[in-house]
């Protein structure tokens, strides 16, 4: 069984100053609530920028799909997502694909 994750590229649109500050409370602790479940495995801001990345590990598409739609910042927030694989699982296939065809 494979391990499904997604590198989250999220980046703050205009908004309402008041609306961000009232639902910043709400956000942390959803953010909190994922880390807590292992779902949402690192969680970083982008220096001096009002975007930053986020590594999920979830079960599906539209697992990570909900997540997004559920934030409490959303709304105010474009997203690229991006699934990924982990650095050795990518090079123990890399080197069994040139071991298939090295003979």
């Amino acid at each position: 069984m494979y391990i499904i994750k997604y590198l989250v590229h999220w980046e703050m649109k205009s908004a309402d100053n008041e609306k961000i500050l009232s639902l910043l409370p709400e956000d942390l602790e959803y953010c909190k609530s994922l880390m807590k479940e292992g779902k949402l495995l690192e969680s970083v801001v982008l220096s001096g920028k009002a975007e930053g990345f986020e590594l999920f590990d979830v079960d599906s598409h539209e697992e990570i799909h909900e997540i997004i739609a559920d934030a409490p910042f959303g709304p105010f927030l474009e997203f690229e997502v991006w699934p990924v694989v982990d650095f050795e699982f990518s090079l123990n296939k890399l080197k069994e694909v040139l071991e298939k065809y090295s003979s």
